[in-house]
């Protein structure tokens, strides 16, 4: 090297020493821990799985957004015409095996999202009752879009009519319960109380009004 070079180097050493660039320091076990239980961090690892997953199954537009975000530009919607035909097999060896579905609902803003809900799997008792699957037919991925779960089998599901990342479930102990897809949580984020009286009649929706009427 000639005595340009030289020169800069040690101009970019002499700035280094006099703190221009940071220091980095490694993260002591405590600090590492709390990065990884961090909601931030797990939203985030969460999000990033799905898209890992999208992109070994598929060469589409891996980072497609379910949560209503850029719902004005979504692509790929399904035409009033298209013909049926058979795709593949909605199966997932740990959630689905001994369940029954209780109910199917396609998502009304992704038609190509579609919601089963499953009762209990008494060959496995320590596991959640009820559970809600979300398959998705853009992706041929063999694994669910989201995992849901509680503590009652769902009886009945679906995809919330205003709000295109919340699922709604009914559940055999009378409790309604919501799901968010923005949360890294498959418990429910909301859920009515459980009471003796449970819910006996049907609910519905108010016309354009999203609220629960009995």
């Amino acid at each position: 090297p000639g005595p340009e070079s030289e020169q800069q180097d040690e101009d970019d050493n002499r700035e280094n020493k006099e703190g221009s660039f940071p220091v980095l320091r490694e993260l002591t076990e405590e600090e590492r821990q709390q990065i990884l239980h961090s909601s931030d961090f797990q939203s985030f690892f969460d999000c990033s799985i799905r898209v890992m997953e999208r992109a070994l199954a598929e060469d589409g537009n891996i980072f497609f957004d379910y949560s209503g975000r850029d719902l004005e530009d979504k692509e790929g919607d399904l035409g009033s015409g298209s013909s049926l035909s058979f795709s593949r097999v909605f199966y997932d060896e740990h959630w689905s095996k001994h369940r029954v579905i209780t109910c199917l609902d396609w998502s009304p803003q992704y038609p190509e999202l579609l919601v089963a809900s499953y009762n209990n799997n008494e060959d496995a008792p320590h596991e959640p009752d009820g559970v809600a699957l979300v398959w998705n037919m853009k992706f041929k991925k063999a694994t669910p879009e989201y995992i849901y779960h509680c503590q009652s089998p769902v009886v009945s599901v679906g995809f919330a009519k205003f709000h295109p990342n919340l699922v709604v479930g009914g559940t055999y102990s009378g409790q309604i319960v919501l799901w968010d897809n923005r949360s890294h949580r498959r418990t429910p984020v909301q859920r009515t109380p459980l009471s003796a009286a449970a819910h006996t009649v049907r609910h519905t929706n108010c016309g354009s009004k999203h609220i629960l009427i009995y």
